[in-house]
């Protein structure tokens, strides 16, 4: 990662490797992608100014929808998952997004309570969809 925070990979190739690298390299920005989204919504949940789009909000698509897709090198050759074990063991692509994940989990979690356990309004009821 360069100091604009640029993520690069360089591979020496030999010419019968270029499409097996083209699929690393798909897969490693997908993840890259998935990581940046997900700590971007943590990031606008904790600035939130007060009266905006509230934290549970901003943290269910997270949950409900990016948290499952995490599955580095489900479509990479084998020989170039040795290039993804290098990401997991530095900078740790995989505990920086469970890490991440959890503290999305932990803020919605926090949300939910704070929102259980507001005043009402007077002659505010809370729904109950009877299921």
């Amino acid at each position: 990662m360069d100091a604009d925070g640029q993520r690069s990979l360089e591979m020496v190739l030999g010419s019968q490797d270029a499409a097996e690298a083209e699929g690393l390299c798909r897969d490693l920005a997908l993840h890259d992608w998935l990581l940046t989204t997900v700590n971007a919504a943590l990031d606008a949940a904790h600035t939130a100014p007060p009266g905006a789009v509230p934290r549970a909000a901003r943290l269910r698509p997270v949950v409900e929808h990016l948290s499952r897709l995490w599955k580095p090198g489900a479509r990479v050759a084998p020989a170039m998952l040795t290039a993804w074990e290098q990401l997991e063991r530095r900078p740790g692509f995989t505990r920086q997004w469970q890490s991440s994940i959890a503290a999305a989990r932990d803020l919605l979690a926090v949300a939910t309570f704070e929102l259980l356990h507001s005043p009402r309004p007077a002659g505010a009821h809370v729904r109950n969809s009877g299921a």
